[in-house]
């Protein structure tokens, strides 16, 4: 049995046309392109068909990083590891305050999730396959919130 972690690698290795882009850490690679300054303030959220998404933290800078936007783009050409053809600049949205009329979301949020003991030992026994002790724990906690919220 193999662990999800070899199943994804091993299916980039047999794809080498999609390994150039899903082998780049998209945030090591905006902070060593931009430098300290500019990754401090924003950061790639993705990068789909060569464009680039940036989140911005505020106005300010979202302005200031368009008005750059071809310098930029024309300094991420020079790192062949990785192809971008264009890059937006999106303002980073606030997080908005938890819906208090919703108790199981409210007592979800403060880890406060109690289940069903059989459940949570259906759970635990579908996971005994996966070796990857992180892999099983963020399935486990997809499983418990996806139970949870029915």
């Amino acid at each position: 049995m193999h662990t999800l972690k070899e199943v994804i690698w091993g299916f980039i290795k047999e794809n080498p046309e999609l390994s150039k882009q899903v082998l780049v850490n998209l945030d090591d690679y905006w902070k060593n392109a931009m430098g300290e300054v500019i990754a401090s303030v924003s950061y790639p959220d993705y990068l789909k068909d060569n464009k680039l998404v940036v989140i911005v933290k505020n106005a300010v800078w979202l302005s200031q990083l368009k008005l750059m936007k071809m310098d930029i783009l024309e300094k991420l050409k020079r790192n062949d590891s990785i192809t971008i053809d264009d890059i937006e600049f999106k303002i980073e949205k606030k997080k908005r305050r938890p819906d208090t009329s919703n108790k199981k979301q409210l007592e979800m949020r403060s880890n406060k999730i109690v289940i069903d003991p059989e459940i949570e030992d259906k759970i635990n026994k579908s996971l005994e396959i996966i070796k990857d002790e992180e892999i099983k724990k963020l399935l486990k906690s997809i499983f418990v919130k996806s139970y949870y919220l029915k």
